[in-house]
């Protein structure tokens, strides 16, 4: 399995060459910084499910059949799995916390997007707005799409990352990933 997600990371590093510029997002950006806005399409989080290394959130987006595999470690998975089924465990978690911070500052979540792919690895940005001042964060994908269900606020990918990344129904469902088929009839696992 180790060798298959090997071979995935390079394919898709492969790609990203052979289509040019694979983008570039900085590490932090100032509050207010106009935030790098490429081409995206608007996804929702499909279900949470284990695979044979590791625990993915797969993300479909709303128009078409385009599935975009990403993996996150299980608190992630946890929390993005209690919002999926609107549940909240017993103590706030991180996410939970964060967004009691935001509301108590009157910050809302606009937007979150995966803005990048780079070395195998998915880079998300939270859209702020408080009053008049946005504010675009550099965040972790797994983070972006908890704090996301967690708002209400959409989700979107960056054109170029689902073209890198993206995998239709049809090999989703023949192929599975990574070697284990991801059941798309399951709505929310745990």
């Amino acid at each position: 399995m180790r060798a298959m997600r090997i071979l995935w990371g390079g394919l898709i590093a492969v790609s990203l060459a052979l289509g040019g510029d694979a983008g570039s997002v900085p590490r932090a950006r100032r509050a207010g910084a106009a935030p790098a806005t490429p081409a995206a399409v608007e996804v929702e989080v499909a279900t949470v499910v284990p695979s044979a290394a590791g625990m993915i959130v797969l993300l479909k987006t709303k128009v078409g059949e385009k599935y975009l595999p990403i993996w996150v470690g299980e608190a992630e998975a946890l929390a993005i799995s209690l919002r999926l089924a609107h549940q909240q465990y017993p103590r706030p978690l991180t996410h939970d916390l964060l967004q009691t911070i935001l509301s108590t500052l009157d910050a809302h979540v606009v937007r979150v997007t995966v803005v990048d792919l780079r070395d195998a690895t998915f880079f998300g940005q939270i859209d702020l707005r408080s009053g008049r001042r946005e504010h675009h964060l550099d965040a972790r994908t797994s983070d972006s799409i908890a704090i996301a269900l967690g708002s209400g606020a959409p989700i979107f990918v960056a054109q170029r990352v689902l073209d890198a990344a993206g995998l239709d129904r049809e090999t989703l469902e023949r192929d599975g990933y990574q070697g284990t088929p991801v059941p798309l009839d399951v709505r929310h696992t745990l």
